[in-house]
């Protein structure tokens, strides 16, 4: 076994952190569906908690 040089190493290591991101936004949409409404809601209250100058 020869030994690796270090951009092997962090072309590996990007590629793991890439592939354990796809494979949870995979499992995340899968089981949990995209709810649109939720979504609006939660915009809705972050402005208006950026919003609200008496906070």
């Amino acid at each position: 076994m020869p030994q690796m040089s270090p951009t092997w190493w962090t072309i590996l290591f990007l590629f793991n952190i890439t592939l354990f991101i796809i494979i949870n936004m995979i499992i995340y949409f899968k089981w949990m569906p995209f709810d649109y409404n939720k979504f609006i809601n939660m915009k809705k209250w972050n402005n208006f908690l950026l919003n609200d100058k008496n906070f």
